[in-house]
């Protein structure tokens, strides 16, 4: 993954922009750009022989502009999605969604602290790697959401007041 993952902050604005500003021109043709991503995105593994990410890194751009233009068809066509929207507005999601900045910041950094000391600790209990492995990923998640809690509370929100004067 390239070092500050720009390429899915890019893409990301650039839908937000287009969903505000010319949706009609985003739906025309979200369809059509996901089928090139996955085509582009495909062929970037099979060219890296691989699905290791590191190898994979020219090819996220494309995975996230498909997985983008993807969201953006499903959401467009109302009679044809209802279970979906249905879906993505449930409770947990919505909730994932208020604090998603904050996951998306914390969740890599509170990893790389905690992988080493408790996968080794863990997997001397348990003896399998892969159980320590996935009871340590759990952990992160957890940890990784109240501080992404904690974070919106305390700084996220007090900035967020400030906007009426800025705007």
């Amino acid at each position: 993954a390239t070092l500050s993952r720009i390429d899915a902050l890019l893409t990301g604005a650039v839908t937000a922009i287009l969903i505000r500003n010319n949706k009609e021109l985003l739906e025309k043709y979200a369809f059509r750009f996901f089928i090139t991503s996955i085509i582009f995105f495909t062929a970037g593994i099979l060219l890296a022989r691989s699905f290791f990410f590191l190898k994979l890194a020219p090819f996220y751009l494309a995975a996230d502009i498909a997985f983008a233009c993807l969201l953006v068809y499903m959401l467009s066509v109302d009679h044809k999605n209802a279970t979906l929207k249905n879906f993505l507005n449930q409770k947990v999601f919505i909730f994932l969604g208020k604090y998603s900045y904050g996951l998306y910041v914390y969740h890599y950094i509170l990893y790389m602290f905690f992988k080493d000391y408790f996968i080794r600790h863990i997997q001397a209990v348990v003896h399998n790697y892969w159980a320590a492995f996935f009871i340590t990923g759990t952990l992160v998640i957890f940890v990784s959401v109240v501080v992404s809690i904690l974070s919106y509370r305390l700084i996220e929100l007090p900035f967020l007041k400030l906007k009426k004067y800025f705007v």
